[in-house]
Order: C-alpha cells, then sequence, then structure tokens
C-alpha cells in the first residue's frame, strides 16, 4: 500500500497535486486505493448478482420489462475495423485488405440484421417499445458503404419502433467520415456523429497506431458542423504514451474552441476490463495489455503516464471544460450547455429512467430491470450461433431484489446528478436513502468526503473528488 502512495504521488510539479490524491492518501479510503491501482474499469456493465439465471429466464423479463412504454437504447456492434489501436480492448476484427472490405462488412451486416431478426422472436414486445436512441458501434462502423448502411437503417426502421423523438447516433474513425459519408449519414437522418479522436497530437496518435490524424480529427469536427449535425461528439484518452498533461489539456482546449458537443475523457485501461465483468472486451488483448510490449516501449525511451498524472489530467481538464460551461453527465461524459447530456446514457442511468438498453453483434451486452447478459465476443462463435438460429449469447446474469435496488443507485450515482429520496421511494417504497442500511452507507461516503447530503431536501450528490472516483465508488462501497 505505501508503494501505491508512493507511484500515486509521482506527479507533474507544473501542476496542483490532485484532490483525489489528498484523498486516497486517508486510510479509511484504503480501499478505494486498492480499486484504483488495480486498474478496473466499471462504468458500462452492471453485473447481476445471480450467476446462475438462463437465457430463457433473461429473454422472459426482458420481454416483460418492455411491455411498458419507455423509451429505450438500442444498438449494434459492426466490428470492423483498419487497424486495432494499442490501446483497444474491445471485440473486433481486423480487414487489412481494402479489396475485401466489401465482403466482410456485408457478412457481419447479415448476420446483425438475422441477428436483431431472432431478438424480435425471442423478445416480442421489442417489435413495440419505443426506441429513444438507435446507436450504431463498432468497430468502425462508417467503413461501412453508404449503400449497406442505408440497408442496416432501413431495416431497423421498418421492424423496430421508430417514432418522431427517436435519435439516431454513430461512431466513427475521423479519417472515414469523408463529406460523402457525412452528407450520407444526415440523408439518413442520422442527427449524432461521434469518433475516438484520442489525441489532436500526431506523435501520440502514432504511438497508440491510430489511423487517423490530427488534422483528420479537425476535419471531422468541422465538416460534421458544417453539414449541421445536431451533436458532433469526440472521445478523448488520458494517459497514453508519452502523452504530457500539457498535451492533454491542450487537445481538451482545441475540442472546446471547435465547440464540440460532448467531449469525453476517459483513463487508458492497461489491465482487461473483463476481470471484473464491468465492461465488455474481446478475445485478444490490446498490445498495450501485455507487459513485455510495455516494457519493451518504455525500454525505446516511450514514457508511460503515472497514475498521479493521469488525475492531474482529469482534474486539470475538468476545471477547463466547467469554465466553458460543460458539465459532467453521465461520468466522462462532458456536454456542451447548448446541448444536452448523451440520450443513450441518460436513458440507462439517470434515476428517474434506468430504462432497457439492447445490443446486437458481438460483445453486445443488454440488460433490463431483472437481469443483463452478454454476447460472445469471439467472432466464430458469434458466426455460429447466427448459423443455428440461436441468440449469440454467452453470458447471463440475474439481479436480486437488493441487487436492483444497488444497481439502480450505482447507475444513478454514475449518472453524476443529484440522487433524490422521492424518486427512490417511488421505485422502492418499503426502502429509503435517510434510514437504516443506505443512511449508513452514505453517512460513512459523506465522513470520507465522497459525497454531499442535503437533509432538507432528502438529496445526495457526488462531490467533486466523488464524480472522480464514482467507478470506484459504486463497485466498493455500495453493498
Amino acid at each position: 500500500m505505501d508503494q501505491d502512495l508512493e507511484l500515486l504521488n509521482l506527479i507533474n510539479n507544473q501542476y496542483a497535486k490532485p484532490e483525489v490524491i489528498t484523498l486516497l492518501e486517508k486510510p479509511e479510503n484504503k480501499d478505494l486505493l486498492e480499486y484504483v491501482t488495480s486498474d478496473a474499469f466499471g462504468a458500462h456493465v452492471f453485473p447481476g448478482d445471480l450467476p446462475n439465471y438462463s437465457n430463457q429466464q433473461f429473454l422472459a423479463v426482458m420481454n416483460e420489462q418492455l411491455a411498458q412504454p419507455h423509451p429505450i437504447h438500442l444498438w449494434v456492434n459492426l466490428p470492423t475495423c483498419e487497424r486495432r489501436c494499442f490501446f483497444c480492448q474491445f471485440p473486433i476484427i481486423i480487414v487489412r485488405d481494402r479489396e475485401n472490405l466489401q465482403k466482410n462488412t456485408q457478412k457481419w451486416l447479415a448476420a446483425s440484421l438475422q441477428e436483431a431478426s431472432l431478438w424480435l422472436e425471442a423478445v416480442p414486445n421489442l417489435k413495440h417499445v419505443p426506441i429513444g436512441e438507435f446507436n450504431i458501434l463498432g468497430g468502425t462502423p462508417t467503413l461501412f458503404s453508404n449503400e449497406q448502411l442505408d440497408e442496416l437503417v432501413s431495416f431497423y426502421r421498418k421492424n423496430f419502433n421508430f417514432n418522431s423523438e427517436t435519435t439516431i447516433r454513430i461512431e466513427g474513425t475521423a479519417s472515414t467520415y469523408t463529406i460523402d459519408k457525412l452528407q450520407k449519414l444526415k440523408a439518413l437522418e442520422v442527427s449524432k456523429v461521434s469518433s475516438g479522436i484520442q489525441s489532436f497530437d500526431d506523435q501520440v496518435l502514432l504511438q497508440a497506431n491510430c489511423a487517423h490524424t490530427g488534422k483528420d480529427s479537425i476535419a471531422y469536427i468541422k465538416n460534421a458542423k458544417q453539414i449541421d449535425f445536431y451533436s458532433v461528439n469526440a472521445d478523448f484518452i488520458y494517459g497514453l504514451v508519452n502523452q504530457s498533461v500539457e498535451q492533454f489539456l491542450n487537445d481538451i482546449q482545441t475540442a472546446i474552441d471547435l465547440e464540440v458537443s460532448c467531449i469525453v475523457i476517459t483513463k487508458l485501461h492497461l489491465k482487461t476490463f473483463a476481470e471484473k465483468r464491468t465492461a465488455v472486451s474481446g478475445e485478444k488483448e490490446a498490445l498495450w495489455q501485455i507487459k513485455d510490449a510495455r516494457d519493451k516501449i518504455q525500454q525505446q525511451g516511450g514514457r508511460w503516464s503515472t497514475l498521479g498524472e493521469q488525475y492531474q489530467m482529469r482534474e486539470e481538464a475538468v476545471r477547463l471544460l466547467e469554465r466553458h460551461g460543460y458539465r459532467e453527465h453521465p461520468t466522462m461524459y462532458f456536454y456542451h450547455p447548448d446541448k444536452k447530456p448523451e440520450k443513450w446514457k441518460s436513458l440507462m442511468v439517470d434515476q428517474d429512467k434506468q430504462f432497457a438498453e439492447v445490443g446486437f453483434g458481438m460483445g453486445g451486452s443488454s440488460s433490463c430491470l431483472r437481469a443483463e447478459a452478454i454476447n460472445t465476443t469471439t467472432a466464430h462463435q458469434y458466426f455460429e450461433k447466427i448459423k443455428q438460429g440461436l441468440l449469440p449469447i454467452e453470458s447471463v446474469r440475474g439481479f436480486t431484489d437488493q441487487g436492483v435496488v444497488k444497481k439502480s443507485l450505482q447507475m444513478a450515482l454514475s449518472s453524476c446528478q443529484p440522487v433524490k429520496e422521492n424518486i427512490f421511494k417511488q421505485r422502492f417504497p418499503n426502502d429509503s436513502l435517510f434510514e437504516g442500511y443506505w443512511q449508513s452507507i452514505f453517512k460513512g461516503l459523506e465522513k470520507r468526503g465522497l459525497i454531499a447530503i442535503d437533509e432538507g431536501n432528502k438529496v445526495i450528490s457526488l462531490t467533486p473528488v466523488g464524480q472522480t472516483l464514482v467507478e470506484a465508488i459504486i463497485h466498493t462501497e455500495l453493498g
């Protein structure tokens, strides 16, 4: 533990010592320190507490919840990429041969549409529930041809309950967002575009094996704004090889100057997400997850940011974003003052929503009130299941009654918004945040400087340092 604290305090002396380090140095926060130094990632999947849960049970409770007319997040993972970034853990398929790109993308498109059809058979209410936001994720779905994207969107519009409130969002690499592609997406009524820019610094991108340049990213943002998408988003990673605190802050300032609609800042994680089952990682390790590869980079003069420097990047970036009116909602997502929070995440985690999510494709994850499921992350198994007319679900867990309450609070805190007693009691009338078990939990968190309790208005809020540590809090402190 002393070694962990020593490494945590290796910071850039040109910037202030992060408040989070001061908090983690206190003995009562030992569990939080252990969590963050283990390099866990926990803001994507909220695992159930009933491991022996069948696919049939999952599909039944999902269908039951979808009988309610609440808008859901529906998404599809199209896993093809031109190359694998050295930090990428997600389940993707590399297509290096441009001549075979069309053949490969068509194969994945056909399989994803077949899987969607299998879901509609297995969960009849999925056809009727309103779609709040439809997300086309990857991989790099913008590698798909205009005709393929047209086929995809047309299929979903025809077979699912898209309405006037439904929004469509897509992610892609900056270099694939050509003018032609952006115009096609606009014609398909896609209103939100997003890109994993990671950095505007070409040397940092080159070291990470990214397929785009800083110039590509700036062109993507400017062109998308000119074509007038409602939301033009950019994701950044802090802690990349040879990335300094100053470089990361320059990236964020550039995104602010370009008036990016939503700026996502994510810590570099080197350990597999699947260790704690709180995110989905692919079958193949990222290069940077391999210790020998990391050591070789260091021997060749490459430098890894310390955890302390990563916290400096996070805290300084938050101050910068907040000065320009950006607000965090949910964790890691900072939305422009003229825009709204990320809709798909809000549908999933906001305390007054927490509606269902259904995800298709390799590594797709789905959840409802009583259960959650993750698809296989192996291409062969995925295609074999689809060929057999089976859903490619690999892992399912259910929730006990107490597990449902715990998940609800975990998601509510991860929204970075105040948690309110009146909303909590509407869902759980026999429970309270201000009495008994949960009161003792939150009183303890308040004493440690992680949350603030407003007894008069019956509201619980994360402190700024609590927002930084929210992933650790929800996975170590809530039961």
